[in-house]
């Protein structure tokens, strides 16, 4: 059990450090850096729905690895955590509360996170049995 819980939040962590690292990286290359003028174009939307689906896909292999059994049973432990904060950030926030990214982008994000960690524990999953 305690091992199991130590993959989906290694599996979570992987993918939240990664998002974290890319966008700084990403904010900095096309933007200079972070700021109030910065307003997100739909070539960062863009870039950033790329890498996020990317890192999401990772979490669920980083879960899916660590757990050794199970392998997309622990890819979705990491994308319901995804799907839970989804949620509460657009109930709580709510989607004119994100700056300035239109009101579909967080809808889209509650999508691809889930979606993208079960795809690495499925593509986990498949390589342990090859």
């Amino acid at each position: 059990m305690a091992r199991s819980a130590l993959a989906v939040l290694a599996g979570f962590a992987a993918a939240t450090v990664g998002v974290l690292v890319a966008s700084a990286l990403v904010v900095r290359v096309m933007f200079g850096g972070f700021g109030p003028d910065v307003i997100p174009t739909p070539g960062y939307l863009g870039v950033n729905l790329g890498y996020s689906l990317l890192f999401a896909v990772c979490g669920g292999y980083v879960a899916a690895t660590v757990a050794r059994r199970r392998p997309v049973a622990h890819a979705a432990g990491v994308g319901v955590i995804m799907l839970i904060l989804g949620v509460a950030s657009i109930v709580l926030v709510g989607t004119s509360g994100m700056g300035e990214q239109p009101a579909w982008y967080p809808y889209i994000l509650l999508v691809l996170g889930p979606a993208g960690a079960l795809l690495g524990g499925v593509v986990k999953g498949r390589a342990s049995r090859a």
